[in-house]
């Protein structure tokens, strides 16, 4: 009743055999894949979404976000910034025009 589960590999001159896989390393690639998946579905549902564009938004601590801009880079030259809201498409929260966070683009 011992199984072997058997996977071809090519070796270096180039021609493929048959190696068996070992119960252990089978069985330790299965718990990796599922653990990724778990650790991707609990970090997806953590993220904030708006309910209207599906839109997930990052936490101003995690872009760096500050209330002062940096050099001549600020939150109304931006892409992202949306003037009318006070609020950008990607920073949850207040966002002012004079701010400044890493994910900052220059408007073209």
């Amino acid at each position: 009743m011992n199984k072997k589960i058997t996977e071809t590999v090519t070796n270096t001159l180039g021609t493929q055999q048959d190696e068996v896989l070992s119960r252990r390393t089978f069985l330790r690639g299965t718990l990796m894949v599922g653990c990724s998946l778990l650790v991707s579905a609990a970090l997806y549902r953590s993220a904030p979404v708006l309910a209207d564009t599906g839109v997930k938004k990052l936490a101003q601590s995690g872009v760096k976000y500050q209330s002062h801009p940096n050099g001549t880079s600020k939150c109304s030259g931006c892409v992202n910034f949306i003037a009318a809201s006070g609020s950008c498409k990607l920073v949850e929260g207040k966002i002012g025009p004079d701010g400044w966070c890493m994910l900052w683009s220059k408007k073209t």
